[in-house]
């Protein structure tokens, strides 16, 4: 696995032509949903879209997104922490699809997700959005 060299949090786009992992959150019966892109490297990206990869507009965060990397032997393990208070109006339930892009050591990519339901990888389908949150008012 090709992993991308640890840089200063910023934004960054195209981060899917490398390793990075995707967060797709979308309320459930709503069309709109948001995209959020983590990299190892440290760079991260943030989408809204008003349907189906139509309308895609960067998204503002009050804070970057806070990203740790740690690679062991085998494996790679990366968090992200991100304010999600701009989708304060966001009914729930949410749909929420994980995904991720692994790119190999000569450069040839993966894509990995929780469910791809057509026959080649999209992560902007709504069918892949297969966690169900339920949030509630304090």
């Amino acid at each position: 696995m090709r992993i991308p060299v640890p840089v200063q949090s910023q934004r960054a786009d195209r981060l899917w032509e490398r390793t990075c992992f995707e967060v797709f959150v979308q309320p459930e019966g709503e069309e709109r949903y948001w995209e959020f892109n983590f990299s190892p490297s440290g760079e991260w990206s943030a989408y809204a879209f008003e349907r189906y990869r139509h309308g895609m507009r960067s998204l503002s965060l009050a804070s970057p997104p806070r990203i740790a990397a740690v690679k062991q032997a085998l494996d790679l393990r990366v968090t992200a922490r991100v304010d999600l208070g701009m989708l304060a109006d966001a009914p729930w339930p949410w749909r929420v699809g994980l995904t991720a892009v692994v790119e190999d050591a000569v450069g040839g990519l993966s894509y990995w997700a929780l469910r791809h339901p057509g026959p080649k990888p999209d992560f902007h389908d709504a069918a892949g959005f297969l966690v169900r949150m339920e949030g509630r008012a304090r």
